[in-house]
């Protein structure tokens, strides 16, 4: 047990959510089902007692009321004979006596009729044994009474040497058997009609008090989950706009959290979480700007020499690498190896701001004659690399060519006359690092020894 609530306890909040609001759902549907039961049962209870009860127990007032004036005509007729009154006077009594006997009759038919319709169409949930019991008891009294009836006719209709005080001794006594019998079949169903309102009474009450205790607990568990959600959403969000400012002071660590200017955040918690989140995503979004410039700076400082702009040794060694892998795989590579004539004298006559001058100046120049997925690289002082990929040797050659005469013709106020020697050379199949570089020094060598100023093919 203590288990399983510290499983549940570790769910996730959805999962608890879920739990609560699956046994509020279940006590809801219990009050329903219930509810729909007892209300059938207890329409079933009322509607038994408003067509079957309330006009039986009209029927048992009414026979109560024919049985007693039953008993005073009987005791009228009884006196008159004992006076030996004339037959004109006793008639009419023995004629309202033999019709309340039919009327009393009839009654007990109706009672009968309405016990047997009941039985028959179901309409008689309750005491069904009993209800049977009690039609049994008003078919025996009905035939008790057909007989009693037949005596009183014969009896009345004697003349009087013939009815003998024995005779009228039997009636007395069917009479009181009958009157004992229709008291005791009174009584039963009387306590029949009772006993049904008091278990209909009962339901009603017993429905009132489950169905309050259902609705009064899913109520309290609606109200426990109701208090857990907010509960919970309230502390998760507090926790989440907790790491949100402290990411976003990591963001912006010189700036306060909040100033006057600040929107309105809004009144409820998601809408002050989602103004967070907005923040924090515009300053990340900013800050991964800022870091992308950022990297782009570093990674052209550790690749660019800062005073002419070119590629520096850095990049050279990364660069030359790729390309002799290209050059493996068949693409044409060249290299081009420049070096500038004189460039000691120049810094020795013009100081080394214009030699400075001199390399920017030819960087210019070199960057808007070669194509951009041309390399160039400063590998030190004045002394320069290009790497050309996919190009015809005459083409590169030309290229060189075109260089050398940029650099002869050039001419830019303030700055000294220049020139440079270039060394040209093809990757070849059996090349590796080494023997490429080295043939393009070899070049550029031969190109300084033959007279400087010119481009020298290895």
């Amino acid at each position: 047990m203590t288990q399983s609530i510290l499983h549940w306890i570790s769910e996730s909040i959805t999962r608890k959510i879920g739990g609560l609001s699956t046994l509020l759902l279940s006590f809801i549907f219990v009050v329903i089902v219930y509810s729909i039961v007892k209300l059938t049962q207890i329409g079933a209870e009322m509607r038994e007692v408003a067509e079957i009860d309330i006009p039986l127990t009209e029927v048992v007032s009414e026979i109560e009321v024919l049985q007693l004036q039953k008993h005073i005509l009987f005791e009228k007729i009884r006196v008159a004979r004992d006076e030996h009154l004339a037959p004109a006077v006793i008639k009419p009594q023995l004629g309202a006596f033999m019709d309340h006997g039919v009327q009393l009759s009839r009654q007990v038919e109706k009672a009968e009729q309405l016990i047997h319709r009941g039985l028959s169409t179901a309409q008689i949930a309750e005491e069904v044994a009993e209800h049977k019991r009690v039609l049994s008891a008003i078919e025996h009294f009905q035939i008790l009474r057909q007989e009693y009836l037949q005596k009183a006719g014969e009896l009345f209709n004697k003349p009087e040497a013939e009815t003998a005080a024995a005779n009228w001794l039997r009636l007395e006594t069917l009479d009181e058997q009958l009157d004992s019998l229709a008291e005791r079949l009174l009584l039963d169903i009387e306590a029949l009609t009772e006993d049904i309102a008091k278990n209909a009474e009962r339901h009603e009450q017993e429905f009132f008090i489950v169905n309050t205790s259902l609705g009064v607990s899913a109520f309290l568990i609606g109200i426990y989950v109701t208090w857990y959600i907010i509960r919970s959403f309230r502390r998760r969000l507090g926790y989440i706009q907790t790491q949100i400012a402290r990411l976003n002071q990591s963001l912006t660590p010189d700036t306060p959290s909040t100033t006057k200017d600040e929107p309105q955040r809004g009144q409820d918690e998601l809408t002050e979480l989602a103004w967070d989140v907005q923040q924090v995503v515009e300053r990340f979004s900013s800050e991964m700007v800022n870091r992308h410039e950022m990297e782009k700076q570093l990674i052209q400082l550790a690749t660019t020499d800062k005073l002419t702009g070119a590629f520096n040794r850095h990049k050279w060694e990364d660069c030359l690498a790729m390309e002799l892998e290209y050059g493996r795989r068949g693409v044409p590579v060249h290299l081009l190896m420049l070096d500038l004539d004189h460039f000691k004298a120049i810094n020795d006559n013009h100081g080394h701001d214009v030699g400075d001058q001199v390399l920017q100046q030819a960087v210019k120049l070199l960057k808007e004659h070669v194509r951009q997925t041309d390399s160039l690289f400063r590998l030190g002082g004045e002394e320069f690399a290009l790497l050309f990929r996919q190009h015809d040797s005459q083409d590169v050659l030309a290229i060189a060519e075109k260089i050398r005469m940029l650099f002869e013709t050039n001419k830019v106020p303030g700055l000294p006359y220049f020139t440079a020697s270039l060394g040209l050379t093809r990757f070849l199949p059996q090349d590796d690092r080494e023997s490429f570089i080295k043939r393009a020094d070899q070049a550029l060598y031969r190109a300084k020894q033959d007279g400087r100023n010119r481009v020298t093919v290895l």
